[in-house]
């Protein structure tokens, strides 16, 4: 067929119209019209045949499968995901619009306008030639009385304007066109451009391309329509004159226009669509131009619009007919209103309102309804109802009933109308009874009401109806169909019900009644009326209580015509209940059954048969089996389904090839066996229609086969399981489970099953289904293995999926072991031929990655990054396909990072993965944006909150555009961004955007949803952190139990929810229950997550907070350390939880009181906190506080001061003086300054403090209250007991006003004042006072409640004050009872109860007491709490101090020793030892056991240093006993070391003026002058007091004393400072006690000694001679005096060059010791030995040896403990013997150690290190110099360190160090450190001393040997003549300077031109060693 001309689309039996369709510009005469893709007839047919023949493909490969691997593993390529819908076209005009208007022709019509189609040639016509065209068509095809039937036109754009010119061509045609004119009742103009149009531009376009391809396209077309022509001014213009002509009978203008342009341009917009003649009817279609005549369905909005114009134009032609009746008969105008109705009202009719409200209010607006429903569910009871109540009224209508279940009851039914009525003629036989009754009718004034009852057989509507089966030919003349017999009047209301939908739609929509609200759907009875029914069936029931009704109508879903059979059956059995009826009911389908088809009798509707639920719908069905057999065949396989929700895509697959999916569903819509849900993509089947066709079902002969079709139609609907086929697969699940229940036993079928059961497996897993979707996996896995075997390949799919549910159950070991079976099985199986698909690289890549999820899952966090990274290595064989499926995996790893806490790896994965997302082409946003959502994790884990939130924000954004807002995964991200805004507490609408969320996710994915779960669990969260703990509970318990039922026991989310329960169950202080689920929590998670899991740790975590709660708190410490370890291991969690977990050990340690420990693990957290860079807010400030208290437990109080005062100042400035939080942390400042007594302050910031708040919040605020209370305690402290009282009584009356009289507030305060009353000393008024309180406490809180106890222990001091021991033994033996009986006889609680009592005993001196319990008390403290637990020691020292008071010194030493015990673990509380230890010191020095002592104070010392800090008084308390053990052991040095500290610690306390330090630095100053070294910390001491001293005015002899012992400590160090200390000394004393007296001439022979030791000689020498004169004058030469001052001088004279002297001087100090003091008498043995170094320095080697040998031997004989004499006197023997060059002597005088002999003094001693540097020169002497250099270096360094650069000891050492390094022949090393040893000896010493000249001979060496010969000789010889004139004469020095000098002069010749030539390093300086050949010649 051409496309020109009509085309026929429908005509119906009567039809009473014709409908045109005419398309515009472009358009064609179907296309135009249809909507989807537009194919001829011919093509959709081989597409249904295509597309059936794909269905079954997947169906028949499934039973096909091979053994091969590559079956299967090409599906896991990145496949484009087909989207495409079903393709079927739908042309409206011939599918949708015939079902609205079936009485009718319609036609469209096409011309050729198609000048954009580029392949064909346009035609030569006009627009007034195709107007002619169409007039001319329309008369050809209506002849005859057709030629007066009524047309409608429909016409788009142009065709609008065709139209117009047909309608101006016709009218004046006076031939047999003018009918169409006439005929014209109607046109609808779409889109027509009255006033021209813009389109013409797009038609000059398609002109230009017609013109290039060679074709003639037509320009009069395109001229027609420009804006303005005159064609179109003319066609207008010429219609509107015709349109006024036909007032009488107008034409009906309808103009619907477009709502949206076209590519940005609106074709026929605002201005151009309207018709314009003032009476049109103007709409719009929300399309746009071209799209505006495409529908889709019958919902379409448009199509709403246009249809129900057309539909309301029918009726009114079909009223038209009508008005011509208006003089029908009028015979029963008077009568009463007849009813015509066979039923009586039910009495037992209940409920219903809501039907009965729609009836009224729709009928308000229509005249025609139907109820429609399912069979059984009570609608003609209710047209039977509302018939009764109408007719009720106070002016009731007619009520007709005509039954049409059939013809003949539709005839009787109209017959009795027409007897009751008095129709004129009805009485005859032939007459036309049904044409009467509606004629009468519809011409009535009368009000009536028409019931069609029972309207289920289509064949009544759809065929003639009957009425004389006795004249044919008069039947086939005027018989009608029903609606024509219907009778239409404004008076009249039509009431159908039906079960056919389809049958009632047609009968409405040919009645006029088209609305969608004409159709009244009937459904199941809600609960009150089903109960209320049952009632009326039942009276003796109370439907209230009796649980079993509400059951049973639940059971029979609410539905009127089963419980109507249920209780006839009830009242019909004699032993029946309806307990009985429902245990029968649920026993079994079977039974079920049985129940249904009892028959039962309507008394409603006597004239029907007896009849049973089941019987009901049989009936259906058995009509339905015999009219259209595969509807029934299509019904049964459904009933193998869930009976709910059942897709249409699921039951497409069910039919075969041949049959039309439509066409068989629409006998079960119509009958209501089935439902059309609201989105057209899925429908209902009742329970009980199931239930019966079940029934049916399983008595046919095919029910397997069936069985076999639903299975298969379940697999072949199945599409790829993807996040867009979600929603689809949650559709069929229920159904799925329904066919599994089947039993299988074919291959082909258990394959099939195999093959469902994995993909619902990957969905149920996909939506959080974990339990099912491993359920189903291990049946699949199941059901294969059993197939192929084990080792088949073909398992491998099943068992992928297998891993991937094992993964989501977080069962790591058995996902891995099964992954690994996996990978074994490939790499077994794989070919070179799978080595080259890049499928199988991919499938490996993937299950790579899920071994690496499930080592996630066991915390093997570095095998698991292994197995990732080995998954994204294998996608580099696999191609661009896999592209996304590398993405995702580089999620995996990111998760990985991030569970190991490596954010800035997981970042760089993150950020570049993200790149490389946005490179890909085909993909859209959603994977960027999970990468997105990922980063912004990350940032948040890193504290970078405000990155964190864009990123977040951003994939929010991406997700909802791409997923929808309701999505799961937007409604994460938004729980992320919640979750963000908590974390910084930034916003405080945080718990109203929770609530929000969570409501939406509960609306859109329901309470069970993962991520509703998660919502609601956050939810509970914040209800706790917002003190809603009772409200938190019931949360949590909600979502345990879900996670129970939908996840299992075992699953990670229901741990986590069973330690959320648990918080809240702590919260609100019901411990048993959390401790309980905590215990049990953590058991689980070590088990199933392992130990290192965040969920596991955080409940080690709260479990060790359980612990502390039952005072087991060294076991608390236990598991929040094992906690930690958990936390820190490698690739653990972030820094977030570690510092928690760090903070909440601190805070364990601290209730433990191990503070030192506690301090260092708060100090970590803050660290942590630190390095978040988190802004500061609670937390921070809390830490602080933390660390402030420990500080001041640990007695650094001023930097706990300072940490307060640093916490309340940044508070001010950033929240405010008034801010809540400041005022807190002020008042934490004001209790510290109470505690440490700063009371004035602490005064004033209370005083503040309750002004604040009583301006802020009133004078009788609670914190008002809170801070008077704890003024009052300050003025306690400031012994301000006055004010104290008064502020205490004021107090307590204001809380006897304003509070409940039992409030326990009230009896605090009772308490307090009493206590002030009894520090006043007012006993009977404090007795008073706390006896109230006791009483009111007891009676308020419980007699064993803290508080109650609290107070009678006050009462209790208070009658231990007045020796009222028997009141106070007896309130002591109640609160003792109290304990045992409340916590029993060992816990926690009692035991501290004696530990206070024991205390109370002390103080008050009822030492009987103690002694008596102590056996038992301090028995049940260790018992239970430990021996060294804090407690049980503080009862050990108390017992102890006891025992001293009764003189039991023994028993009391091993209590202490108890106490002080050395113990592996450090004690848990160092205060006993504080408290105790100077009486066990006391007690020790008492017994003389200084060692015990010692070894007391070192751990005592350790101890407080380790728990508190190196200055607190703890640590000053065991320096004291540990440096007056020293003392008391002559050990002067180590004191010195030790009491150091003390004297810092009086400094810093209570500063240099106090007596405290003045006390301690003098003890120091006792120390360091019997110690052997001046440490530097000491040296700083004494010198800043020096220097305080010394810069007083006033100069008292107790500050010179002071200086003289400062001068004498730095002179025994050989201080460079001690001789201008003794100058200002001397200074000082002569001023006081003039310049010669004996006090001032002893200190200038100090002063002496002072400037010798730090080189000054000829200072040092001067001055001695000058004391040598004063002490033979004021004491003679003889005087012991006067001979040590020669002997000092001897000394000074010899160091300083002047030897001979010296040896004078010295000799004769020896011979006068002796003769005076005798030889061996201590002061004439240091005379001889320094004698003996003097003879050293004169060359006499042999007589100083003899000299030193004797004083050594002598000196070791009177040796006494700690003098070190001996080792001096050693040293200078070994001098002696090197000057001899008996080196190996030397060395063995060093090295020699005697088991009886002297100890050596430590490394820093001088005499050490001269032993050391001696032993040096000695190896160098023997020519080992590689042990020699180490020795010389380090006595160089500790020198240098300790003596100082320029000493002569140091310099002495570079000496030889410069001489080693030049016979190892480094020269140059050598060369410098000789320059520089030499420029410091001459600027130090001066040119002529023997240090200096030994440099410059050193040096001359040195450059002999690096060739510079005549620098060498130049440098000797000078030297060699000053070391002439100091020595003046023989010396073997002098011999030994000739010698060498000889040596370079003979050097120089052999270099010069002699025999032999040294080479380096083998010089004549090593042939001869020094002082060796020159020495024993000279």
């Amino acid at each position: 067929m051409g496309r020109d001309g009509l085309h026929l689309l429908h005509k119906g039996e009567t039809p009473v119209v014709d409908i045109v369709f005419v398309h515009g510009l472009f358009g064609h005469y179907e296309k135009t019209w249809t909507y989807g893709k537009y194919k001829p007839e011919e093509d959709t047919m081989s597409k249904t045949k295509s597309d059936v023949d794909a269905k079954h493909k997947g169906d028949v490969e499934s039973s096909e499968r091979s053994s091969s691997i590559k079956k299967f593993w090409k599906k896991f390529g990145d496949h484009a995901r087909s989207d495409a819908e079903d393709d079927k076209a739908i042309l409206w005009p011939r599918d949708l619009l015939p079902l609205k208007i079936p009485d009718s022709r319609i036609f469209t019509w096409g011309y050729d306008v198609d000048i954009d189609h580029v392949f064909s040639s346009a035609s030569k016509s006009s627009i007034y030639d195709h107007a002619g065209e169409l007039a001319n068509n329309l008369a050809d095809e209506r002849c005859g009385d057709e030629e007066k039937r009524p047309i409608i036109f429909v016409a788009h754009s142009l065709g609008g304007i065709v139209v117009k010119d047909a309608h101006l061509v016709s009218s004046t045609d006076l031939g047999r066109l003018k009918t169409i004119a006439d005929a014209s009742f109607g046109i609808a103009f779409l889109g027509t451009p009255h006033r021209g149009s813009q389109m013409a531009s797009l038609g000059r376009t398609a002109y230009n391309i017609t013109k290039v391809m060679g074709k003639t396209p037509n320009t009069d077309v395109l001229r027609g329509i420009e804006v303005d022509s005159s064609s179109l001014e003319r066609t207008n213009r010429e219609f509107k004159k015709l349109h006024a002509r036909r007032r009488k009978d107008p034409i009906n203008i309808a103009s619907f226009r477009e709502e949206y342009p076209v590519n940005g341009i609106m074709i026929v917009n605002a201005f151009s669509s309207p018709f314009d003649d003032g009476e049109e009817e103007l709409r719009k279609i929300p399309a746009d131009h071209r799209n505006m005549t495409k529908f889709a369905s019958a919902d379409d909005q448009g199509y709403k619009s246009v249809s129900n114009t057309l539909v309301r134009w029918v009726r009114e032609i079909k009223l038209r007919e009508q008005q011509a009746f208006q003089a029908s008969s009028q015979s029963f105008a008077d009568m009463p209103a007849p009813m015509v109705l066979p039923f009586q009202p039910d009495p037992d009719f209940r409920g219903r309102d809501d039907v009965f409200d729609a009836l009224a209010e729709r009928f308000a607006s229509y005249h025609s309804l139907a109820l429609v429903g399912l069979g059984g569910i009570g609608k003609s009871q209710i047209a039977i109802e509302y018939a009764h109540r109408a007719h009720s009224r106070d002016k009731p209508p007619m009520v007709f009933w005509v039954d049409v279940g059939d013809i003949h009851r539709v005839k009787a039914s109209y017959r009795k109308i027409a007897n009751t009525l008095c129709v004129p003629g009805a009485n005859d036989e032939k007459a036309n009874v049904f044409r009467l009754v509606r004629e009468t009718l519809s011409s009535t004034s009368r009000q009536w009401l028409l019931i069609l009852d029972n309207l289920d057989d289509m064949s009544i509507v759809e065929k003639p109806l009957v009425f004389d089966e006795t004249d044919v030919s008069r039947d086939a003349k005027e018989a009608a169909m029903l609606n024509a017999y219907i009778p239409i009047s404004p008076n009249g209301k039509v009431l159908i019900t039906s079960r056919n939908e389809q049958a009632s739609r047609t009968l409405l929509n040919e009645l006029g009644a088209q609305s969608g609200a004409c159709m009244i759907v009937v459904s199941q009875m809600s609960e009150p009326d089903a109960l209320a029914f049952i009632k009326a069936r039942l009276p003796d029931i109370d439907v209230a209580k009796d649980e079993d009704a509400r059951g049973l109508v639940k059971d029979l879903e609410y539905f009127p015509l089963a419980i109507s059979q249920a209780s006839a059956y009830i009242l019909q059995e004699p032993l029946m209940t309806i307990r009985k009826y429902r245990m029968k009911f649920q026993e079994s389908e079977s039974s079920r059954i049985s129940l249904l088809q009892e028959g039962i009798k309507d008394i409603r509707r006597g004239e029907r048969p007896n009849y049973a639920t089941l019987f009901t719908w049989n009936t259906s069905f058995e009509y339905i089996k015999s009219q259209y057999p595969p509807s029934a065949k299509l019904l049964q396989k459904m009933s193998l389904f869930s009976h709910q929700n059942i897709p249409s895509k699921l039951l497409e697959a069910l039919m075969t090839p041949e049959e039309d999916f439509d066409v068989l569903m629409k006998p079960l819509l119509r009958y209501h066996l089935v439902t059309l849900r609201p989105s057209g993509e899925s429908f209902d089947m009742h329970r009980f229609v199931q239930l019966a066709t079940t029934v049916s079902l399983n008595a046919s002969d095919d029910a397997m086969g069936a069985r076999r079709d639903a299975l298969r139609a379940l697999r072949a609907s199945m599409p790829e399981v993807t996040m867009a086929s979600r929603d689809y697969y949650s559709t069929i699940a229920p159904h799925a489970s329904e066919v599994f229940r089947c039993q299988f036993d074919q291959r082909e079928d258990l394959l099939k099953s195999a093959s469902v059961l994995l993909s619902m497996s990957e969905h149920w897993r996909m939506t959080a289904l974990y339990l099912q979707a491993d359920n189903a996996a291990t049946r699949a896995l199941a059901i294969r293995t059993e197939i192929f075997g084990e080792e088949s390949t073909d398992i491998l799919e099943a068992q992928y999926e297998k891993t991937r549910t094992l993964l989501k159950l977080t069962k790591g070991v058995d996902a891995r072991l099964l992954a690994l079976k996996i990978i074994d099985r490939i790499e077994k199986d794989a070919d070179d031929e799978d080595q080259e698909s890049p499928a199988f690289h991919l499938f490996v890549a993937k299950v790579y990655d899920v071994l690496g999820q499930a080592l996630l899952i066991e915390g093997k966090y570095e095998l698991s990054e292994t197995w990732f990274r080995k998954a994204l290595e294998r996608h580099q064989l696999v191609g661009k396909h896999g592209q996304i499926t590398r993405l995702v995996q580089c999620l995996d790893l990111v998760t990985n990072l991030g569970q190991q806490g490596r954010f800035s790896d997981a970042e760089d994965v993150c950020r570049s993965s993200m790149q490389q997302a946005l490179a890909i082409d085909d993909e859209d946003d959603a994977m960027v944006a999970e990468f997105k959502f990922e980063l912004g994790r990350i940032c948040s884990e890193m504290s970078r909150y405000k990155e964190a939130a864009s990123h977040l924000t951003e994939a929010e954004s991406t997700m909802i555009k791409t997923w929808g807002i309701n999505h799961s995964k937007s409604i994460y991200v938004a729980q992320e961004l919640i979750l963000l805004k908590f974390r910084q507490r930034s916003d405080p609408n945080v718990m109203k955007e929770a609530a929000d969320l969570l409501a939406r996710a509960m609306t859109v994915l329901g309470p069970t949803h993962q991520s509703t779960l998660r919502l609601l669990s956050f939810h509970g969260t914040l209800l706790n952190h917002f003190d809603k703990p009772q409200e938190a509970l019931v949360v949590h318990e909600k979502v345990l139990a879900l996670r129970r039922r939908v996840m299992g026991e075992k699953h990670p989310d229901t741990i986590l929810s069973m330690y959320q329960l648990a918080v809240s169950y702590l919260r609100l202080k019901r411990f048993e229950k959390s401790d309980s689920l905590i215990a049990n929590a953590l058991s689980m998670a070590k088990e199933i997550l392992g130990p290192g899991s965040t969920t596991t740790i955080m409940l080690m975590h709260d479990y060790a907070h359980a612990l502390a709660r039952k005072g087991k708190v060294e076991e608390a410490i236990d598991e929040q350390r094992a906690c930690l370890h958990s936390a820190t291991q490698p690739s653990r969690k972030g820094q977030h939880l570690i510092m928690e977990i760090i903070f909440a050990l601190g805070h364990h340690l601290f209730a433990a009181q191990h503070y030192n420990e506690a301090l260092v693990h708060f100090r970590d957290a803050e660290e942590i906190y630190e390095s978040l860079a988190l802004e500061k807010h609670d937390l921070s400030h809390n830490m602080r506080t933390r660390i402030a208290e420990t500080l001041e437990k640990l007695g650094d109080t001023n930097e706990a001061e300072n940490m307060l005062r640093n916490i309340v100042t940044e508070l001010k400035a950033s929240a405010g003086t008034d801010d809540t939080t400041t005022l807190k942390h002020i008042e934490k400042l004001a209790d510290f300054l109470r505690r440490q007594g700063k009371l004035d302050e602490a005064e004033l910031l209370y005083k503040s403090l309750i002004g604040t708040f009583t301006a802020i919040s009133g004078p009788e605020h609670d914190r008002v209250l809170r801070n008077t209370n704890e003024l009052a305690l300050t003025f306690q402290s400031q012994v301000k007991l006055s004010l104290a009282e008064a502020t205490n009584r004021r107090l307590l009356e204001t809380r006897e006003r304003i509070l409940p009289k039992d409030n326990p507030d009230i009896f605090l305060s009772m308490n307090n004042l009493g206590m002030d009353l009894y520090r006043l000393k007012r006993y009977d008024e404090a007795t008073v006072l706390l006896q109230k309180a006791v009483e009111g406490r007891s009676k308020v809180l419980g007699p064993r409640h803290e508080g109650t106890i609290f107070a009678q222990m006050n009462l209790f001091t208070i009658h231990a004050a007045v020796s009222d021991w028997s009141q106070a033994d007896k309130l002591s033996d109640s609160i003792l009872d109290s304990r045992v009986k409340g916590h029993g006889t060992a816990s926690p609680q009692t035991l501290k109860t004696w530990a206070e009592f024991f205390d109370k005993w002390l103080e008050f001196k009822r030492c009987e007491s103690i002694l008596k319990n102590r056996t038992t008390v301090i028995d049940r403290h260790t018992s239970v709490l430990g021996e060294s637990h804090p407690q049980t020691l503080r009862i050990m020292g108390i017992s102890a101090e006891a025992l001293i008071n009764d003189n039991a010194l023994d028993e009391a030493r091993e209590l202490f020793k108890r106490v002080y015990k050395p113990s592996p673990e450090p004690l848990a509380l160092p205060s006993p030892k504080l408290t105790y230890c100077f009486q066990y010191g006391n007690l020790l020095k008492r017994l003389k056991e200084f060692k015990e002592m010692e070894a007391f104070a070192r751990e005592l010392l350790l101890e407080n240093i380790k728990f508190y800090s190196a200055g607190s008084d703890a640590a000053q308390y065991a320096r004291l006993i540990l440096t007056t053990s020293l003392n008391e052991q002559f050990r002067y040095g180590e004191a010195c070391e030790v009491f150091e500290e003390k004297v810092n610690f009086d400094q810093e306390n209570h500063g240099l003026n106090s007596q405290e330090y003045r006390s301690s630095f003098h003890f120091l100053l006792n120390i360091i002058a019997m110690a052997t070294t001046l440490s530097l910390s000491s040296k700083e001491i004494v010198l800043k007091y020096r220097d305080e001293l010394l810069s007083t005015e006033v100069k008292s002899s107790q500050t010179a004393e002071t200086l003289v012992l400062i001068a004498r400590a730095l002179l025994s160090k050989s201080h460079s400072e001690a001789a201008p200390t003794f100058s200002a000394v001397i200074e000082l004393k002569s001023q006081l006690q003039g310049p010669q007296s004996e006090e001032v001439v002893n200190l200038r022979a100090e002063l002496a000694h002072a400037l010798f030791s730090t080189n000054h000689f000829r200072e040092s020498a001067k001055e001695a001679r000058q004391v040598l004169i004063l002490k033979e004058k004021i004491s003679g030469p003889t005087s012991p005096t006067t001979m040590r001052s020669r002997s000092d001088l001897a000394m000074i004279l010899a160091e300083s060059g002047n030897i001979y002297e010296a040896e004078e001087v010295g000799r004769q100090a020896l011979t006068d010791r002796r003769t005076i003091l005798g030889e061996n008498n201590p002061e004439t043995l240091i005379t001889q030995t320094n004698y003996g170094s003097i003879q050293t320095h004169c060359g006499l080697y042999a007589a100083a040896e003899r000299t030193l040998r004797s004083a050594a031997a002598k000196r070791a004989a009177t040796r006494q403990p700690g003098q070190f004499n001996i080792i001096h006197t050693e040293n200078l023997l070994a001098k002696a013997l090197i000057s001899q060059t008996r080196f190996a002597d030397a060395e063995a005088i060093l090295r020699h150690e005697s088991p009886d002999g002297p100890t050596i003094p430590g490394p820093k001693h001088r005499w050490t290190m001269a032993r050391t540097a001696l032993l040096a020169q000695a190896l160098t002497g023997q020519g080992r110099y590689a042990e020699a250099k180490p020795l010389a270096e380090d006595a160089l360094s500790r020198r240098t360190d300790i003596l100082g650069p320029r000493h002569l000891d140091t310099l002495l050492s570079k000496r030889d160090v410069a001489s080693i390094s030049l016979r190892l022949g480094d020269l140059d090393g050598a060369h410098t450190l000789a320059v520089q040893t030499l420029r410091e000896s001459t600027d130090l010493l001066g040119p002529w001393h023997t240090a200096t000249l030994d440099c410059v001979f050193l040096l001359g060496k040195v450059d002999a040997e690096r060739g510079m010969v005549r620098l060498a000789e130049m440098r000797l010889r000078q030297a060699l003549r000053t070391r002439e004139e100091v020595l003046r004469g023989w010396h073997p020095k002098l011999g030994e300077a000739e010698g060498e000098y000889v040596l370079l002069l003979v050097g120089a010749w052999r270099r010069g031109g002699g025999a032999w030539k040294a080479s380096k390093g083998e010089g004549f300086w090593g042939v001869v060693s020094l002082g060796g050949f020159w020495g024993r010649g000279g």
